[in-house]
């Protein structure tokens, strides 16, 4: 499969995990209302067997989406590296002679270590932490519109200058 199916197949897993652990939530909240609270005990194993099935689910979801992401870094990585490598190859000698040499080889590792610490970790967190947000905000607005409000409010509260 190349890169970009990769990529989509990861962003389609980013965009699913939320909604999965967003259902987990649910189901804990079907099991104080419908089970804990009136004390009827018949719908437990049917929410028992879905949240185990949902909790696998998510597992093996989170594990390839995180083997293609290191994938899709990796391979990104590998071009990048290829790319500054044929670069350097076609610098002139003056150029070098201008430079000291452990002043370009830590630019150029350092500058690639700093890409793939944006590209490993920064840009594979965004998304699903983005993501997350919307699917939660959305859960709260459906369960009860006027806690949403007041706890979307709160942390632009707290943050203004007194």
């Amino acid at each position: 499969m190349p890169v970009h199916g990769r990529l989509a197949v990861v962003l389609v897993l980013v965009v699913v995990a939320p909604y999965l652990d967003a259902a987990i939530v649910w189901l804990f909240k079907l099991l104080v209302d419908d089970v804990l609270a009136p004390r009827n005990f018949a719908a437990f194993p049917r929410l028992a067997v879905l949240y185990v099935g949902l909790t696998v689910a998510l597992g093996l979801l989170r594990v390839w989406s995180t083997y293609l992401t290191a994938y899709i870094g990796e391979h990104f990585l590998n071009r990048l590296r290829v790319r500054v490598f044929a670069h350097v190859q076609t610098l002139s000698l003056g150029f070098f002679d201008r430079r000291r040499l452990g002043d370009t080889l830590s630019r150029l590792t350092g500058d690639i270590s700093q890409i793939e610490g944006l590209v490993l970790s920064g840009v594979t967190r965004l998304v699903p932490s983005a993501v997350t947000i919307a699917v939660y905000t959305g859960m709260l607005s459906y369960l009860n519109r006027q806690l949403a409000l007041v706890a979307l409010a709160s942390p632009s509260a707290a943050c203004s200058p007194s």
